[in-house]
């Protein structure tokens, strides 16, 4: 059985650096986490509907910033399963490179703003390493 709760102490430090990814003028203030998916409708990772709450650094304003955050799954053998498709990774490049190379290309052909294909979650922060992987990306969620 797959863990869904994020504990503040070994949390926090995850969404500091996707904060920090985001915008370095940010800082967290608190967290909300709550499963982002039905227990078992993902096996290759642990789906986390996140508002985390930030304030600017330097006119101290706050605000919410609701993430998707998909991670790793507990499971050593689903793990390694995931490490062995390169699941993470896929979709690390796919949403960090190629999704903002795909932006560039079409603003590069002339395309206006508001045909520019975008259909897809903003990607606040990516981290992989076959063990701790994360995607943090907007949560679509909120929009219906």
């Amino acid at each position: 059985t797959e863990i869904y709760t994020l504990s503040l102490h070994d949390a926090l430090p995850i969404f500091e650096k996707i904060i920090k990814a985001y915008d370095s003028s940010l800082t967290v203030v608190d967290f909300n986490a709550e499963a982002g998916s039905n227990i078992g409708d993902n096996y290759m990772a642990i789906i986390y509907a996140v508002a985390v709450n930030v304030k600017k650094t330097e006119s101290g304003k706050t605000s919410t910033l609701n993430i998707m955050l998909k991670t790793m799954p507990l499971n050593p053998a689903r793990q390694e399963l995931a490490n062995q498709a390169k699941v993470f990774l896929k979709e690390a490049l796919m949403y960090g490179t190629v999704f903002r190379d795909l932006d560039n290309f079409q603003r590069q052909l002339g395309c206006p703003e508001d045909e520019i294909y975008s259909d897809y979650p903003q990607c606040y922060a990516t981290f992989v390493d076959g063990k701790a992987d994360y995607l943090a990306m907007e949560n679509l969620k909120l929009m219906g």
